[in-house]
């Protein structure tokens, strides 16, 4: 038999990580939930567990990986003419609605309750930042020399996302809004400005 191919892999993992996620938010903790609880609830053994999701805190990771590439997508599909900001705010609410949006408040009060499930968030939004790096340094009309501007960018927004959601779980609000006035903390940066396109006669320093 052939191996899976990395995108099988990959769908495999999120269809085992919705299984855990749903089983962690049923218990309402992380705490008192082992790898065999969670390995259970997927339908799968311990070691196809550990060969798929690691340790019982990774259990999430591709969840969370999956809500930030569906943002990724959302802001490649908004219209070229929309500011970076604008663009953001609407990849935001529509990656983050409907049932999406339940789970992930759900979810979020868990991703804060250990030191080892803060480190895993932690690690997701950094590994997160190559699924959104893309689609912003196509918006900024930036080449792959350049990617290093925009995975700056990436990190930023990410950790504005991040800031958002967990103070629209702390006030009962919709992360939407919240994030897109976090936005607004940048407005005169590379959020609000046109990419600058150099003249012939123009030189700049790297």
């Amino acid at each position: 038999m052939s191996a899976a191919t990395p995108q099988r892999q990959g769908t495999i993992a999120l269809a085992l990580s919705e299984k855990c996620v749903a089983l962690l938010l049923e218990r309402g903790t992380v705490k008192g939930v082992s790898s065999i609880d969670l390995a259970h609830a997927a339908g799968i053994s311990l070691r196809t567990f550990h060969r798929y999701l690691g340790g019982k805190e990774d259990c999430v990771r591709p969840v969370l990986y999956a809500a930030i590439a569906a943002m990724g997508r959302a802001l490649t599909a908004r219209p070229a003419s929309e500011p970076l900001n604008t663009a953001l705010g609407a990849a935001f609410a529509a990656a983050a609605s409907g049932r999406q949006l339940e789970r992930t408040l759900r979810l979020i009060p868990l991703l804060t309750e250990t030191p080892a499930m803060r480190a895993v968030w932690a690690q997701s939004l950094h590994d997160g930042e190559a699924a959104l790096t893309p689609s912003i340094a196509e918006r900024m009309g930036l080449g792959p020399a350049s990617f290093p501007r925009a995975a700056v960018l990436a990190t930023v927004v990410l950790a504005l996302v991040r800031r958002a959601l967990v103070d629209a779980v702390a006030t009962g609000t919709d992360p939407a809004p919240v994030f897109a006035e976090y936005l607004t903390t940048l407005d005169g940066g590379p959020l609000a400005a046109p990419t600058p396109v150099p003249g012939p006669d123009e030189e700049y320093d790297i």
